[in-house]
C-alpha cells in the first residue's frame, strides 16, 4: 500500500468483492478487541452469505481507485426504535489504510443517504475502549449519548442540513459534504453532557467567514429544539425550552419560547403548540406576533402532567411539544422533550413479594424523590383484598431533594388466600415549596404485587407502565417486554442478574429491523401444559402475523417460547425465524458451558470468547445434539431445540446467540410454528438438560430396556493421553494427542516432561523430533488435531508395581495440562498361584501373587473373607467359618470380607435382608488374559427375586501386583426382562480391629480425611474411590483402597468409632433376555497417594472398555 493517501471512491456492495472484502475483514483481527473474526478466518462465501441475509439501506465500501480493493466498509440500516433515523452498522478500515480519510469518506456518504431519505438523524454503536475512533466521529457532528451504555454516536447534521431556519446558512454550498469544514467543537474524548438551564442538549456551532450558525438538539426529544443564526450582521434566533427536563406529574412547570429579530427587517412569526397525551396546556397555546428590528420576545405558556401520564424510559425518545412555527410564511419546527417522572416513585428493592396462606412477610417500600426540593406527607398502603392486610397502612415521611425515604411494612395473609396476583396499593401525598410557591400533590396509586404460589403454577401481572410483564414461579421470575416480545429469566438462586434473554425475528433478510421494537399485544391463556404468555403483531413490511408464545410450564422450571407466523397475504411466502439473545456483548455469568459436538460433550469457560460463534462451529451437523448447558453457582440451566429443524446454532456467552431455523415456503393464510425453543434453570447437572432434549424434542423418555448412551465430557482445548501399561522394564512407546473442537486455531509452546529417572523423545506428525528430559517446542499451532508420538527410556531397570509420571503442557488461555502415566501393574519375575485346601472344616481357595494373598470359600456364601498385604497384615474381618450377626450390625445375613448380595427393591427386598450367599455356589480356578484368580458361579434358586439368572464372580489378581479386580457378571437366561442391584459389601479391619481406621477420599474441595466420631457418618466420595488406612496419612501407610469406575454404580462408607462398614451399591440394572451385564470395581493394596489411586481407576477404566 502507498504511503500517500489513497484516492477513494465509495461504492455499493456487490459479490464480485467478496473475495476482497473477506481479506480486509481477516485483516481487521488486530485493530478489534477478541479479533473481528473470532478466530475463523473470513472467505467469500461467508461474507456473501453475511451480506444475502442482511437488511440494509446501504452496503458500502470503500475501494482504492488504482488498486479496485477494499479499503473499508460500512452498512446504513433503518434505526431500530426510530422512523425518521439511521444506523450505521459495522464500520472498519483496513490497518494500513487508517488515517487516510477512508472512514470519514464512509460516514459522509452514509450521512449524504440519511439526508436523500429525509432523516434527521443518523446513530452508531462502538465498544467503550475504541476512544481512537471517537475524534473522527465528533468530527462528523456526532455526540457520545451520556445516558447511553457503552460507546453510542448520534450526529444530528441531516436535520441541520434540512431545517428551514437553518437552510439559508447553508444556501450555495460546494458540495453535499462542505457543511464538514464549517464545523467547529471542541473534540473532548468522553460523553457529550452539555446542560443548559436546566436541559440536556447537544450544542452544534457553524461558520462561514463572518456567518455564524448555532443550533441546539433536545438530548430526549432528539430533535431542534433552538436555532441561532448570523448572515451578513444579521441575526435571527428561535430556542423552545421548558423550566427544567424532568418534569413532575401534578406539579405545574413552565414552556417558554425565546424570539429575537437583530435583522434589518420586520418579521411576522405565528406560533401554536402541540402537546401529547396527560399534558394540559394551562394559558393559550397559540399566539401571533410581528418583532420589529433589535426587538425580543418571550412566550410563556404554564402546563401541568396528569398523575397517569406516561414516565420516562431510557433509551426511548420522551413525548415532547412541538411548536408549529411560521416565521414569514415560512414553516418549521421546535421540538422540546421531558423526563417526565413523579414527584416521587415508589418500588420494593428487594425483588418481587412473595407470601404463602397463613404466612407473614416484610416488604421494605422506598421511596424515590425527582423534586429539586424538600417535601413531606404520608405513605399510604393498602390492598387488594381483604384476606391480605398490611401493619401499619400509613406511615409518615420527609424526602430529601432528590434522596430517598421510604418504610418497611409488615403483610398478613389468611390462610384462606388462593393462588394468585395480588396488590399492595401504594399512594403518596406529598406537600412542598416549589417554583410557584406552596404544592401538595398525590401521586397515581403504585400496584406493588404480591404472588401467592403454593400450586407450582406461575403467575403473571401486568406493567402498565413500563410495558412489561412480570412472571413469578417457584424457582424463577420473567419479564416479558411488550416492545418486541422481548424475554429474561432470571434465577432466584443466583446472583447474576439474567439467565436467559432472547426475543424472535422475522426474515428474510435479516438485520436491524424496526419490528425488532414493534408493540405487542399480549394476553394470557391456561392449558394444562401451562401458563401461555401470547405476544402478537403484523408485520410492518410483509403480510404476516407474528405470534411469539412463552410456555412457563406447570409444576416446572421449563419455559418454551414458540414463534407462529400466518401468511396474511394473497400468495406464499418464503419464511425464517431466528431466536437471538438481547447482547452480542460480554457474558458475565462464570460457570461451565457443555456442547454436544462430535467431539464429544466439550466442555469450558461460559465466559470464555473461544467457547463462542465463530469459534464453535455453527452447522448443526457438527453438533450431535440440540441443547446447551451451563453449570455455575446457582445449578445447571440450559436451553434445547430441535436439531433437525435448525439451519444454523450460533453459541453466545452462556446461551445461544442466535438459533437460525429453516426457511419455510407458507401459503396464503397459512399458519405455522416455525421456530421452538426451550429452556430451564435450576437442574442437577448437564445430564438433566440432556434428559430435557430427549423428552421435548425427541419425544422418548428412558424406559429401562434401553438406557440412554453415556456420553464422555472433553474440555474444548485438551490433551488425550492413556495411561500406558507396562509388563517390562525396557523403552515404552505411545502417544499423546493434542486436540481442539474449536474452529479458531489455538497458538502456544508445547512442553513436554519426561517422568523422574526417564527420558523422552517427541515425534510430531510433520517429522520434527527432540529428546531430553525437557523437550519443549514454542511454535506449536493446533487446527484440529495432532498426533505426537512418545518414546520413553528409563535410565535404570525398575521392577515391581510402580507409577510413573511425566507432564505434557499446552500454553494457551487456559493452559492445557496432562499427565503422561506409565503403570507397571505387576512384576512378571513372581506369579500368581491358586491352592485349594480346607480351613475350618470348608474348602478354601488361596490365592497368591508375591504381593498380596486372598481367600474365597465356596461354603461361605462366595465371600472373599480374607485378604493380607505383603506384610501379612489382615485388612478384612469376617465371620468365617460360620455367618454370624455381627455385634452392632445392621445385616440380618452378615458373612463379613467382601461379600456379594443381590437385590431387586422392585419386589420390596432390600439388601440387608437378602439370602444371596445361601445359594448354591461353585468356585474354581480362573485365567482372563494376564489376570489370574477363581470365579465363584450360582443360579438364583433360593432368593426368589433372582430366580433363573446366572452370576459370575471373578476374583483376579497379577503378579507382583497390590490390585484386586472384582468382575460381578448377571446373566438373564429367562424369556422375561429382570432387574438386578448389585452390592458388593466390604468390612475392613486391620488385623481384627477397626480402631484408628481413617477413611480418605474425594469431596469437592478436594480429597480429604474423614476421622470416625461418636455419631455414624455416610459418606459418598464424588470420584468413586475410597481409600482406608490406619492413622496418620505417612510413607509406607497400610490400607486399602476401594475403586470403581461405574456410572451406574456408588461408593459409600457407613462410620462411627471402632466400627466401618463400606459398599458399592449399584443402581438396579435392567436385563433383557439373553442379555449379560457385567460390573468391575478394584481394590489396591497400600496405596501412597491420591494421584496413585485416580491413576490406577483410568487404568482400570481404559482396561475394562478396551
Amino acid at each position: 500500500m502507498s504511503e500517500q493517501t489513497p484516492e477513494i471512491e465509495i461504492v455499493e456492495y456487490t459479490e464480485d468483492l467478496a473475495e476482497d472484502l473477506a481479506a480486509m475483514y481477516n485483516a481487521w483481527d488486530d485493530l478489534w478487541p477478541g479479533g473481528y473474526t473470532h478466530g475463523v478466518p473470513f472467505t467469500a462465501e461467508r461474507v456473501k452469505k453475511q451480506f444475502g441475509a442482511m437488511s440494509a439501506i446501504a452496503i458500502l465500501v470503500a475501494v482504492d481507485r488504482q488498486t479496485g480493493k477494499p479499503l473499508g466498509s460500512c452498512t446504513v440500516h433503518q434505526h431500530m426504535r426510530d422512523e425518521d433515523a439511521v444506523y450505521v452498522g459495522t464500520l472498519g478500515v483496513r490497518p494500513e489504510a487508517l488515517n487516510k480519510k477512508v472512514g470519514k469518506k464512509l460516514l459522509l456518504r452514509a450521512i449524504q443517504i440519511a439526508s436523500a431519505r429525509s432523516a434527521t438523524r443518523v446513530d452508531l454503536n462502538t465498544w467503550p475502549g475504541n476512544l481512537r475512533a471517537v475524534p473522527l466521529y465528533k468530527k462528523m457532528g456526532m455526540m457520545w449519548n451520556p445516558l447511553e451504555q457503552g460507546l453510542r454516536m448520534e450526529t444530528y447534521i441531516p436535520s441541520i442540513l434540512s431545517h428551514p431556519l437553518t437552510r439559508p446558512f447553508f444556501d450555495r454550498l460546494e458540495s453535499p459534504h462542505a457543511w464538514y469544514d464549517l464545523l467547529e467543537r471542541e473534540i473532548v474524548q468522553g460523553p457529550d453532557r452539555h446542560t443548559v438551564d436546566g436541559m440536556d442538549v447537544y450544542p452544534y456551532s457553524f461558520r462561514r467567514g463572518d456567518d455564524t450558525l448555532s443550533v441546539t438538539v433536545d438530548v430526549y426529544s432528539r430533535a431542534i429544539t433552538g436555532v441561532r443564526r448570523t448572515i451578513s450582521e444579521e441575526t435571527v434566533a428561535i430556542e423552545a425550552k421548558v423550566h427544567r427536563h424532568i418534569t413532575l406529574c401534578g406539579i405545574q412547570s413552565h414552556y417558554s419560547l425565546k424570539l429575537e429579530n437583530s435583522s434589518s427587517r420586520e418579521m411576522q412569526v405565528h406560533v401554536k403548540l402541540t402537546g401529547f397525551r396527560g399534558i394540559k396546556f394551562l394559558t393559550q397555546q397559540s399566539t401571533k406576533m410581528t418583532l420589529k428590528p433589535g426587538q425580543r420576545h418571550e412566550w410563556t405558556v404554564p402546563f401541568v402532567l396528569n398523575s397517569d401520564t406516561e414516565t420516562y424510559r431510557l433509551g426511548i425518545r420522551t413525548p415532547f411539544i412541538t411548536a408549529k412555527i411560521v416565521v414569514d410564511g415560512q414553516k418549521c419546527e421546535l421540538k422540546t422533550g421531558m423526563v417526565i417522572q413523579p414527584p416521587a416513585d415508589v418500588m420494593t428493592p428487594y425483588g418481587l413479594v412473595r407470601v404463602a396462606p397463613g404466612g407473614s412477610v416484610e416488604v421494605p417500600i422506598t421511596v424515590h424523590s425527582s423534586a429539586p426540593h424538600a417535601m413531606e406527607g404520608v405513605l399510604s398502603v393498602g390492598t387488594s383484598t381483604r384476606h391480605i392486610t398490611v401493619k401499619p397502612s400509613s406511615v409518615e415521611i420527609r424526602t430529601p431533594s432528590q434522596g430517598f425515604s421510604g418504610a418497611t411494612i409488615q403483610v398478613l395473609t389468611d390462610a384462606s388466600l388462593k393462588p394468585g396476583v395480588y396488590y399492595l396499593l401504594v399512594s403518596l401525598g406529598l406537600k412542598g415549596t416549589g417554583l410557584d410557591g406552596p404544592f401538595s400533590v398525590k401521586t397515581r396509586e403504585f400496584r406493588v404485587p404480591v404472588f401467592c404460589l403454593v400450586d407450582g403454577r406461575a403467575l403473571v401481572t401486568e406493567q402498565k407502565e413500563t410495558h412489561r410483564l412480570i412472571v413469578a414461579a417457584e424457582r424463577y421470575d420473567a419479564v416479558v417486554r411488550e416492545e418486541g416480545a422481548v424475554l429474561e429469566v432470571k434465577t432466584r438462586y443466583g446472583t447474576m442478574d439474567s439467565v436467559f434473554g432472547l426475543q424472535s425475528e422475522i426474515g428474510p433478510p435479516f438485520g436491524l429491523h424496526p419490528f425488532r421494537f414493534a408493540q405487542r399485544r399480549s394476553w394470557v391463556e391456561y392449558d394444562e401444559e401451562g401458563m401461555n404468555l401470547v405476544l402478537e403483531a403484523s408485520h410492518p413490511d410483509r403480510s404476516l402475523h407474528v405470534e411469539d408464545i412463552f410456555v412457563f410450564e406447570h409444576n416446572s422450571s421449563v419455559v418454551k417460547h414458540e414463534v407462529w407466523v400466518q401468511n396474511t397475504g394473497d400468495g406464499p411466502q418464503q419464511v425464517e425465524v431466528h431466536i437471538r439473545a438481547l447482547s452480542d456483548g460480554i457474558g458475565l455469568r462464570s460457570g461451565e458451558v457443555f456442547l454436544p459436538m462430535r467431539d464429544g460433550v466439550v466442555t469450558g469457560s461460559s465466559s470464555d470468547f473461544l467457547h463462542t460463534y465463530p469459534s464453535i462451529s455453527s452447522r448443526p451437523q457438527d453438533w450431535t445434539e440440540g441443547w446447551i448447558a451451563v453449570q455455575d453457582e446457582s445449578g445447571c440451566s440450559g436451553q434445547v431445540w430441535d436439531l433437525s429443524a435448525a439451519k444454523e446454532v450460533r453459541l453466545g456467552q452462556g446461551q445461544l446467540n442466535a438459533l437460525h431455523f429453516a426457511e419455510t415456503r407458507l401459503e396464503a393464510g397459512q399458519k405455522l410454528c416455525l421456530g421452538r425453543l426451550w429452556m430451564t434453570i435450576g437442574a442437577k447437572d448437564w445430564q438433566d438438560i440432556r434428559r430435557l432434549y430427549r423428552s421435548r424434542v425427541l419425544r422418548t423418555y428412558d424406559s429401562g430396556l434401553v438406557s440412554t448412551d453415556v456420553r464422555n465430557t472433553v474440555a474444548a482445548t485438551r490433551i488425550e493421553s492413556r495411561p500406558f501399561l507396562a509388563t517390562g522394564d525396557g523403552p515404552v512407546t505411545m502417544s499423546v494427542r493434542v486436540a481442539s473442537s474449536l474452529l479458531a486455531p489455538q497458538s502456544g509452546p508445547l512442553s513436554f516432561e519426561a517422568p523422574a529417572g526417564w527420558t523422552v523423545e517427541v515425534t510430531r506428525q510433520d517429522g520434527t523430533s527432540a529428546v531430553g528430559e525437557h523437550v519443549r517446542f514454542d511454535d506449536f499451532v493446533l487446527q484440529g488435531s495432532e498426533e505426537v508420538k512418545l518414546v520413553l527410556t528409563p535410565k535404570t531397570k525398575q521392577h515391581g508395581f510402580r507409577i510413573h509420571r511425566g507432564r505434557v503442557s499446552f500454553r494457551v488461555a487456559p493452559e492445557v495440562v496432562e499427565d503422561i502415566v506409565i503403570v507397571q501393574l505387576a512384576d512378571m519375575r513372581d506369579k500368581v498361584t491358586v491352592k485349594e485346601s480346607t480351613e475350618s472344616g470348608s474348602r478354601v481357595f488361596t490365592v497368591s501373587n508375591g504381593a498380596l494373598q486372598f481367600k474365597v470359600s465356596p461354603d461361605f456364601g462366595g465371600c472373599l473373607y480374607s485378604l493380607k498385604n505383603a506384610s501379612g497384615t489382615e485388612l478384612l474381618q469376617s465371620s468365617f467359618p460360620t455367618p454370624t450377626p455381627k455385634p452392632g450390625g445392621f445385616m440380618e445375613n452378615y458373612f463379613g470380607g467382601i461379600q456379594p448380595i443381590l437385590t431387586d427393591d422392585a419386589q420390596g427386598e432390600v439388601f440387608t435382608r437378602a439370602e444371596t450367599n445361601k445359594e448354591e455356589i461353585t468356585v474354581q480356578p480362573c485365567r482372563d488374559g494376564p489376570w489370574t484368580g477363581v470365579e465363584a458361579l450360582w443360579s438364583g434358586r433360593i432368593q426368589k427375586s433372582m430366580l433363573g439368572l446366572e452370576f459370575t464372580l471373578r476374583y483376579l489378581t497379577l503378579p507382583g501386583s497390590p490390585l484386586l479386580l472384582v468382575t460381578f457378571a448377571a446373566k438373564n437366561n429367562t424369556h422375561a426382562p429382570r432387574r438386578v442391584q448389585r452390592v458388593l459389601a466390604i468390612d475392613p479391619g486391620f488385623n481384627g480391629s477397626t480402631e484408628g481406621i481413617v477413611i480418605r477420599t474425594s469431596l469437592a474441595d478436594g480429597f480429604r480425611d474423614l476421622w470416625p466420631g461418636p455419631a455414624p457418618h455416610l459418606l459418598m466420595p464424588r470420584k468413586h474411590a475410597l481409600w482406608l488406612r490406619m492413622g496418620e496419612l505417612r510413607e509406607n501407610a497400610q490400607g486399602l483402597a476401594l475403586i470403581n469406575d461405574q456410572q451406574k454404580a456408588s461408593l459409600f462408607s457407613l462410620t462411627a468409632e471402632g466400627w466401618c462398614f463400606v459398599a458399592q451399591y449399584e443402581v438396579a440394572v435392567n436385563l433383557l433376555p439373553g442379555t449379560t451385564d457385567v460390573a468391575r470395581t478394584c481394590l489396591l493394596l497400600d496405596p501412597k497417594s491420591d494421584s496413585d489411586i485416580m491413576d490406577v481407576k483410568r487404568v482400570i477404566s481404559q482396561m475394562c472398555s478396551g
